[in-house]
């Protein structure tokens, strides 16, 4: 399931419907469907220099502001 959250940002992106930088809010708006604590803490658990050591899929610019890793490969 989080695979898919991934995909729709990714998406939304590309699509120009999130922007480049985006809050939770963002995602939850243009990625309906998921769980309230998959939104609240997605982004943080897959970001650069998590402490889980999982995959590293976002920047986190600030606490509620991020952008996607460009490096980050599905």
């Amino acid at each position: 399931m989080a695979g898919e959250l991934y995909r729709c940002i990714y998406k939304a992106i590309q699509n120009g419907i999130l922007k480049e930088k985006f809050t939770k809010q963002d995602i939850r708006e243009c990625c309906p469907g998921f769980s309230d604590s998959t939104y609240n803490n997605y982004c943080t658990k897959h970001r650069i220099g998590n402490p889980s050591n999982v995959s590293e899929q976002f920047i986190q610019i600030n606490s509620n502001l991020f952008s996607l890793n460009k490096e980050y490969i599905v």
